[in-house]
């Protein structure tokens, strides 16, 4: 399906973005409530960061998503690597931004 914003985007082509700390991952059954959109990946790594772990999953398009958690909010999650996972996040958190 398409990608939701909570607003317009630009006029012409445009690149879809959302910043790597608003994302959450789901299983990959899961239904996502009314308010947000996402897409389904393929988890491939972690990295361990300092206070950060940066988790890393592959879009069926191939290209690499970040997910950032804070150590400081909870212990980490620990993903299958090659298993499908849903990342989603709130609509009015992904902007569309113009291509130059």
């Amino acid at each position: 399906g398409r990608l939701r914003t909570a607003g317009g985007g630009p006029a012409g082509p445009g690149a879809y973005a959302v910043r790597i700390d608003k994302l959450s991952v789901r299983p990959a059954d899961a239904a996502l409530p009314e308010d947000e959109t996402g897409v389904e990946v393929i988890y491939v790594t972690s990295e361990y960061a300092g206070s950060t772990m940066m988790h890393f999953f592959r879009h069926a398009g191939g290209r690499v998503i970040e997910v950032e958690h804070h150590l400081s909010h909870r212990e980490p999650e620990t993903f299958d690597p090659g298993a499908s996972y849903r990342l989603s996040w709130g609509v009015g958190d992904g902007r569309v931004l113009p291509l130059a």
